[in-house]
């Protein structure tokens, strides 16, 4: 009976996926979301038992964004908690809906183990939001996105009922990306005047209203325009392109952020009072960016 409702399961999100497209109506799922170990064993193996369960569906942001999340998780709760990584390379809310549609299998998928990421099968975003009961599902703008209010419909609002429906108990996260740093090569920095306080603060008035209706909200915007004042000898901004955050001090605040948005909620530990670090890193320095991050 359970093999038939996981087939059901997977068989409606599919064709949910084929039936919704462009600005039609959302169809919900007639069933609910029932978890299939059969796509990754080893995955499920891993984390089915696991007391928390976080998907982060993104793109490279995310992977900068969370690059230190496994590592935190092992030292400050045995590794007890699944957190995972959903990602393709520059995906909007738009082409999330699209990958969802079109049944693509473009992503990459991580999940943290000992400390560590391992790579997983699923390769589709409809697998992975029935793979588990997720606790909490992480969800961004494309960067260069992120401050047009015209670039998140429908496909924010389709997306939010896609994950309500397969996860109905989960919380829902929205991930505000940083802006670019003056010297940017990026075409699309045009759409902020090539400007970086601008284009922050478009991120956060846009970002502000489309995710008021969510329970949890990341600022990592607001925590690199911070770290960058705050270390103004960091030239490059803790990016080499101007754009990722390529700067592993600057990766390991961003995810002790991340941490304590949303595992500290749930978990009662903390990053801020981790006493050790994944590398050697200056202890004034460190506690400057927990000062900000305390006051997030």
């Amino acid at each position: 009976m359970k093999k038939i409702v996981r087939f059901l399961t997977i068989a409606c999100v599919l064709m949910s996926a084929v039936a919704s497209c462009g600005d039609e109506p959302y169809e919900p799922c007639k069933f609910p979301s029932t978890p299939n170990p059969d796509v990754d064993s080893s995955f499920w193996k891993r984390h089915n038992d696991s007391s928390l369960k976080i998907l982060a569906i993104g793109n490279s942001f995310t992977i900068n964004a969370s690059t230190y999340m496994p590592w935190l998780i092992n030292t400050l709760n045995s590794d007890s908690i699944c957190f995972a990584s959903l990602t393709q390379s520059g995906c909007s809310l738009n082409m999330h809906w699209s990958n969802h549609i079109g049944l693509s299998s473009a992503y990459d998928l991580y999940y943290s183990n000992n400390g560590h990421w391992s790579h997983s099968d699923i390769k589709n975003i409809d697998l992975a939001l029935v793979f588990f009961d997720w606790d909490v599902i992480v969800i961004q703008q494309a960067s260069a996105l992120s401050g047009i209010y015209s670039s998140y419909e429908p496909a924010f609002e389709h997306l939010v009922r896609l994950f309500r429906e397969t996860n109905p108990s989960s919380s829902i996260a929205w991930h505000y990306t940083w802006a670019y740093t003056p010297w940017a090569d990026n075409d699309d920095f045009k759409k902020y005047d090539r400007n970086p306080e601008k284009m922050y603060n478009a991120i956060m008035k846009v970002a502000d209203r489309v995710s008021a209706g969510l329970e949890l909200h990341i600022p990592s915007a607001t925590l690199i325009k911070q770290m960058r004042e705050a270390f103004p000898s960091e030239e490059n901004g803790f990016s080499d392109d101007g754009i990722h955050i390529t700067d592993k001090f600057a990766q390991y605040a961003l995810s002790s952020l991340w941490y304590e948005t949303l595992v500290k909620p749930f978990a009662n530990t903390t990053s801020i009072e981790c006493g050790t670090f994944p590398f050697a890193m200056d202890r004034e320095r460190i506690d400057i960016v927990n000062d900000i991050i305390g006051n997030l």
